[in-house]
């Protein structure tokens, strides 16, 4: 619920641009270079990962995205993929994310975004800074695909909705499916 809070309270603060910014401006590619975004996903088992675990409760995460051209940017983000188990223990898995995004303007300001990432997924002992791995699990090196919806209020300020399949590669059991929403803002 917290980070539920934070992410209206950021997502909310800088409409007032929008007044400032005609958006409909014909210009299809007005991105600025660099981008901070907070955001709010929850994650549910896939495969084998659904005979031991269970959804977990909303969450944040958080991360940076640059543009590199029209077409492509790169991003770098972070953040625990929250389970539950079956015995009702919350089960995170630390995740750290390098993805390369390719756009589709559909409408502007409106953009389709595929995305494939990544991960070094480990198991943790809580979703807690610092850091602790859970020795009874290997950490492993994961892969994504997402596909983002996109829409820019300004140059400076955008939101998302997503969803990202996902899953470990040394094993069967870290699977998921997370769907979210980001707020962006340009740095």
């Amino acid at each position: 619920m917290k980070f539920l809070f934070i992410f209206i309270l950021i997502a909310s603060t800088p409409l007032f641009a929008v007044t400032a910014y005609n958006i409909s401006d014909k210009n299809p590619r007005f991105f600025r270079t660099n981008y901070f975004f907070l955001g709010i996903d929850r994650n549910f088992p896939a495969i084998g990962s659904k005979n031991y675990l269970e959804a977990g409760k909303l969450h944040g995460n958080l991360g940076f995205f640059h543009v590199i051209s029209e077409d492509w940017s790169i991003g770098l983000s972070g953040g625990f993929k929250l389970f539950k188990t079956s015995r009702g223990d919350e089960q995170p898995i630390a995740s750290f994310s390098q993805e390369t995004d390719y756009f589709i303007r559909l409408y502007h300001p409106l953009y389709l975004q595929g995305c494939a990432k990544v991960m070094y997924l480990s198991v943790a002992e809580s979703a807690t800074i610092p850091f602790r791995r859970n020795r009874s699990f290997d950490s492993e090196v994961g892969v994504a695909f997402a596909l983002n919806l996109m829409f820019f209020l300004s140059p400076d300020i955008a939101f998302s909705g997503y969803v990202e399949r996902w899953r470990g590669t040394k094993t069967m059991k870290l699977h998921g499916v997370e769907s979210g929403l980001r707020a962006y803002i340009s740095l």
